[in-house]
């Protein structure tokens, strides 16, 4: 990376500041997102950090993505925090991540591809870290950088006591061994 390019400069907003505000996207997908019920026990209607549904009596699956713009300039450091924040979507909904996709946005046309692997060079720290295997993901060619995770079902080891998400009660989550994975503009 040129001493002299800085990833926040090529984005109009970076981090998780480029989101739509949830009041903008209730009213947008009000009546599109299919209402938790039977086995599908969180859905979008919540605008929660990710959707969990149940596989059988004792075993769900966390299904979460999340990407976003450069909100520091360093592309291991961006890489990273991206990383981590899509595992933490998982991580609030008491999953355990195993697999991860990435999802990039980046203009090879005009950028060094070095400063693409150092980003997905300091995602994959991050995902070794937290035990993640990372096996592959889907790229398109976009004029500002972004990237992020999807997830894919893996069995997780989860606690036997999870935060239950902000719309159920948590006795309607006792006993579940919850199954991770990822997809979040993501």
């Amino acid at each position: 990376m040129s001493s002299q390019l800085r990833l926040t400069e090529l984005t109009g907003q970076g981090g998780c500041s480029a989101k739509i505000a949830q009041a903008d996207l209730a009213g947008i997908l009000g009546g599109l997102a299919t209402a938790a019920s039977g086995d599908l026990l969180v859905s979008a209607e919540t605008m929660d950090d990710a959707a969990v549904y149940r596989l059988a009596d004792d075993l769900a699956l966390v299904a979460t993505t999340d990407f976003f713009p450069p909100p520091v300039d360093d592309p291991r450091d961006y890489g990273a925090i991206a990383t981590a924040n899509a595992l933490s979507d998982v991580y609030a909904m008491g999953g355990t991540p195993l697999l991860l996709l990435n999802l990039v946005g980046f203009d090879l046309a005009n950028l060094d591809g070095a400063i693409l692997r150092q980003i997905l060079e300091g995602g994959a720290v991050v995902a070794a870290a937290a035990g993640c295997a990372v096996a592959g993901g889907h790229s398109i060619r976009s004029p500002e950088p972004i990237f992020g995770s999807r997830g894919r079902p893996a069995e997780c080891r989860c606690p036997s006591r999870r935060p239950a998400p902000r719309s159920a009660a948590p006795s309607r989550y006792s006993g579940v061994r919850w199954w991770a994975g990822w997809t979040h503009a993501r």
